[in-house]
């Protein structure tokens, strides 16, 4: 399955010189939640196949730089229909390649790693069953 960078929220800064000093006279830093949320990167490895002039889909989703959404179903669970789904929207910025160097038939697979940066996070809930 894909692997999370995790979420991240910025700090900012809050410190009175005059208000955050503890019992000693030490001049305590204090933050609050900053409004600029970091959603970081999903982690895909992929079977890669250099099957067209591009150079196949999974280096072509690097190359080109689009942004574009990536699907990411659950299975239903008891009493769904369907299980819910993250529409995540975001680009490739990071292609890895690998595979093994003179191999024959299904030996000369290669995979990629493809890391997108993720732009924003949609939820659609599951399909309940009736």
């Amino acid at each position: 399955g894909p692997n999370w960078s995790g979420f991240t929220r910025g700090d900012v800064e809050t410190t009175c010189s005059e208000t955050t000093e503890d019992d000693w006279g030490n001049l305590i830093r204090t933050f609050r939640a900053g409004k600029i949320v970091d959603l970081g990167t999903l982690t895909l490895t992929v079977d890669w196949d250099p099957d067209d002039a591009y150079g196949g889909r999974e280096f072509q989703a690097f190359m080109d730089g689009r942004t574009g959404d990536l699907l990411i179903e659950f299975p239903a669970a008891s009493g769904e229909t369907t299980g819910p789904i993250l529409t995540v929207n975001g680009y490739c910025n990071s292609f890895t390649p690998s595979g093994t160097v003179l191999a024959d038939d299904d030996a000369a697979r290669s995979t990629a790693e493809l890391v997108y940066k993720l732009n924003s996070i949609g939820v659609t809930a599951p399909v309940i069953t009736p």
